[in-house]
């Protein structure tokens, strides 16, 4: 772990677990404590994320050589799973009345997307060329938290400081299909796809801090960085098919790659917080609406792979690289619990 992680740590991320300010009429800001208690509180919070995940893409690149006719290609996939997307989080936990707590949260980012066919099916090409005809990429991320809290104050503002453990992954998938046709009469059908991924287990902490502007309206920015040690794996898969009336070749070929790697995630909100204390039930009820950041990295590990067919006429190729785990997310999140 790096010494310039740790004291960036020191200054950083969120409030998601609905950290709210209490309203004057609840004894001034006291986190989570809508009523003196001996025994402090529970709280829950849901979120509702929506983030576009930007990444390099993995390479995938197809070529006909047809030698009779010229060449066709290269062709690269151009795909990219970069749309909004909805990623829920949720965190449940205890708050001491000494200020000390205990909380634990998971947040989990699916997307995909993918093109297929681009108005040709596979076996409906009838001209010489080449064509991608198939196109998808994939990004899942997930993390999970048990942390402790503390609870401050300083010149008028909230604080609140984490220092836990971290469970996260992060893997990235793309693949693609291509069909060729050489003046013979000769076949391509063209396949790659490569992947990308880290899993790993580490520390991770925080600091909010929350600033009130009424007596139940607050402003709040945070910052949050985790150092994860795991295993970070690359793949790439082609093959390569080739029939017609000189004959049937088909190829096949992949690599792996795996390491012990390190993964650094940096993170970071700011926002806009309402809280509201329930006479009848004694508990209080919080929401929360704001933007975020998020930022992981590791080092690159490259996977390659290449397959080509061919004939006296024709040959046809396609690659695949895998791509780095660089990714940003950016996105809103809207959010609200309850504590009791």
């Amino acid at each position: 772990m790096r010494v310039e992680h740790i004291l960036c740590a020191l200054f950083c991320w969120n409030l998601w677990v609905g950290f709210l300010p209490l309203a004057k009429a609840d004894n001034g800001f006291l986190l989570y404590t809508p009523q003196k208690s001996a025994t402090g509180q529970w709280y829950l919070n849901v979120e509702s994320t929506a983030f576009s995940a930007n990444r390099d893409n993995g390479t995938n690149v197809f070529f006909l050589d047809d030698f009779a006719g010229g060449t066709y290609g290269p062709l690269s996939s151009s795909y990219e799973s970069d749309q909004f997307r909805l990623a829920p989080r949720i965190t449940i936990g205890k708050s001491g009345c000494n200020g000390w707590g205990l909380q634990a949260n998971y947040w989990e980012f699916y997307a995909t997307g993918s093109t297929g066919f681009a108005g040709l099916p596979p076996s409906a090409i009838t001209t010489p060329g080449l064509e991608i005809y198939a196109d998808s990429a994939h990004t899942r991320a997930y993390t999970l938290d048990l942390e402790a809290t503390k609870r401050g104050f300083y010149c008028g503002n909230q604080l609140l400081a984490t220092f836990g453990a971290r469970h996260g992954r992060l893997r990235h998938l793309d693949a693609a299909s291509a069909v060729g046709l050489s003046d013979e009469g000769d076949f391509y059908s063209l396949d790659s796809q490569s992947t990308s991924g880290f899993n790993g287990t580490g520390l991770t902490y925080s600091l909010t801090g929350i600033r009130p502007a009424t007596d139940s309206i607050s402003y709040y920015l945070g910052g949050r960085l985790s150092n994860l040690f795991g295993t970070h794996q690359a793949t790439a898969n082609t093959s390569a098919i080739g029939f017609g009336p000189s004959g049937f070749a088909p190829a096949a070929a992949g690599s792996v790659s795996q390491i012990d790697d390190h993964m650094l995630i940096a993170e970071t909100q700011v926002g806009v917080l309402w809280s509201k204390c329930s006479k009848q039930t004694g508990g209080k009820l919080f929401a929360k609406l704001g933007f975020e950041y998020q930022f992981w990295d590791s080092s690159n590990l490259s996977a390659n792979s290449n397959s080509f067919a061919g004939f006296a006429g024709s040959q046809a190729d396609v690659a695949a690289a895998a791509a780095d785990l660089r990714t940003s997310f950016t996105g809103m999140v809207l959010g609200a619990g309850y504590a009791w």
